[in-house]
């Protein structure tokens, strides 16, 4: 009988989000989709090396004064509608990362992030499993 391991698989199941993609009409400020930095594409979790933290290049704000955080999502099914955790997180130098809870092993996983400039929130990122 074959032995199973319990990790967090994360594998990229859509393009590379676009960093110029569209935003939301309804702020005032123009935002971009952040890119998905960390876990890297297809990386394997072990359960043991939980919490996980998850990394993204930041977007890009027209604002300079704007106020900028970033909402990260981790959900079971690749429409979110299985929603287990949302983080937010204010903007850092460069790159952002929030720290995960822990998650329940032995189970896929997908999340995306967005970046919020004031009263703008810009679309999701494609997701990562």
């Amino acid at each position: 009988m074959p032995v199973r391991v319990w990790c967090l698989c994360l594998v990229l199941i859509a393009g590379a989000a676009c960093e110029k993609a569209p935003t939301s009409p309804a702020g005032s400020t123009s935002v971009t989709v952040p890119s998905l930095v960390s876990p890297a594409n297809g990386a394997i979790v072990p359960n043991g090396d939980q919490p996980l933290t998850l990394t993204v290049r930041n977007g890009v704000v027209t604002d300079a004064g704007a106020t900028v955080s970033y909402t990260f999502e981790v959900a079971t099914d690749s429409a979110f509608t299985s929603i287990v955790q949302t983080k937010d997180a204010p903007q850092m130098p460069g790159q952002t990362s929030v720290q995960l809870d822990p998650l329940t092993p032995g189970r896929d996983y997908y999340w995306h992030a967005r970046t919020k400039g004031d009263d703008t929130a810009g679309v999701f990122s494609a997701p990562i499993k």
